[in-house]
């Protein structure tokens, strides 16, 4: 698999997305939080498009694709132009998903799961219904108790990262505390409870 998962701080970047309709909904919301710059052209702009984007009401051309831009999203019903946007990208370095034939572009876009602090991205290379039965199925294991202590540890490595030196032993505390019994004392309503224990004896 050529396609490989990372996780990019979007602040600030400028993101191009070409169409209006459904596919460019579901895609624009993909960057929902992340603080990226946002551009959409379209002929006509679905009423349902949530605010997030600055919204140039026309057909778009090749030539709107420019270096100044960090992504394209290619999310038009011409397949023609798709091809034509697609070409612009490669000859200018530019990274791109086109959403006609997620194979062909050189970024995808996954299914994402998010919770608390935790994301998990499943991808499975151009099969939706893999990735779809994956996404759904996520819920057992990426739970709001799971979501909840992640973000007590991650308060608590922080102040373990401040008071010591040893990053073995901070490992150890915090891989000490992930279990069902947290958990279950989180699923009881007993967060704060658990969070005045573990940041007073560390």
């Amino acid at each position: 698999m050529t396609h490989k998962p990372f996780f990019i701080d979007l602040r600030a970047k400028r993101i191009l997305i070409l169409g209006g309709g459904e596919i460019a909904i579901r895609k624009l919301g993909a960057f929902s939080g992340s603080g990226a710059l946002i551009t959409l052209i379209a002929p006509k702009i679905n009423a349902k498009l949530p605010e997030l984007a600055e919204k140039i009401e026309r057909y778009a051309a090749v030539d709107d694709i420019t270096k100044a831009f960090f992504m394209v999203i290619i999310a038009t019903n011409d397949k023609a132009f798709n091809e034509a946007a697609s070409k612009r990208c490669e000859d200018e370095g530019i990274l791109y998903n086109r959403c006609d034939d997620g194979l062909s572009g050189n970024v995808v876009i996954p299914k994402l799961k998010q919770c608390g602090i935790i994301n998990a991205a499943v991808y499975s290379e151009g099969v939706p219904a893999v990735s779809k039965y994956v996404y759904e199925n996520l819920d057992s294991v990426i739970t709001p108790e799971l979501a909840a202590l992640a973000g007590l540890l991650k308060d608590l490595r922080a102040e373990l990262k401040s008071n010591s030196s040893s990053t073995c032993k901070n490992k150890e505390i915090i891989a000490g505390l992930l279990n069902k019994e947290n958990l279950e004392r989180i699923k009881r309503g007993e967060l704060d409870s658990l969070k005045q224990e573990v940041m007073s004896c560390h």
